[in-house]
């Protein structure tokens, strides 16, 4: 994923390179942490949710909501400055209070490729199902075709959503200043 917001944002015509295996643990804890710093507020309440404490569920949502908006910025600032570091509010906040209007187009766009893959999970989840209960080889090579399909398509998606981030990146690098010092 940082390879493809590196290589949108970068001003040369290069292919996009498959990432050093030797980097995936790096790469695994930086997402880890940017996951873990936008949404530790939603995991708080829905933790307290399941240990019964007594947590409106507007609240929950209401987190995963800022989560989802402080999200897209945090990871597109770790992957830019390469250190989970960058994740942190003094980075992210003033980053998004830069570019408000271009940030909201960004992440609505965000959310309906988000929503696009929800759609697809919820119209293949009876497939998910077929797989596990079927006895008849044609109705397993289906459910197992449209789950196939819809990795696919996540995959695309996935792509989709980086290079909107890059591109969010390249109209918005002089306003964000993270490397004009």
């Amino acid at each position: 994923m940082q390879n493809i917001i590196h290589t949108t944002t970068s001003d040369e015509e290069e292919d996009i390179g498959f990432p050093d295996v030797g980097g995936l643990k790096g790469a695994a804890f930086q997402l880890g942490v940017t996951i873990l710093a936008s949404f530790w507020l939603w995991i708080a309440l829905t933790v307290a949710k399941l240990l019964e404490v007594d947590v409106p569920p507007a609240a929950i949502m209401a987190s995963a909501i800022l989560g989802g908006v402080y999200f897209p910025m945090a990871f597109l600032a770790v992957a830019m400055k390469d250190s989970v570091m960058s994740a942190n509010p003094l980075v992210v906040v003033p980053a998004i209070m830069k570019v408000p209007l271009q940030y909201s187009i960004t992440v609505v766009l965000l959310l309906a490729v988000f929503g696009v893959k929800q759609i697809g999970t919820i119209l293949s989840s009876s497939a998910g199902h077929q797989i596990m209960t079927t006895k008849d080889m044609s109705v397993l090579f289906m459910a197992l075709g449209i789950k196939a399909l819809l990795g696919l398509i996540s995959v695309y998606l996935l792509t989709v959503t980086m290079r909107i981030l890059g591109l969010f990146y390249n109209s918005s690098k002089d306003k964000l200043g993270w490397f004009s010092h």
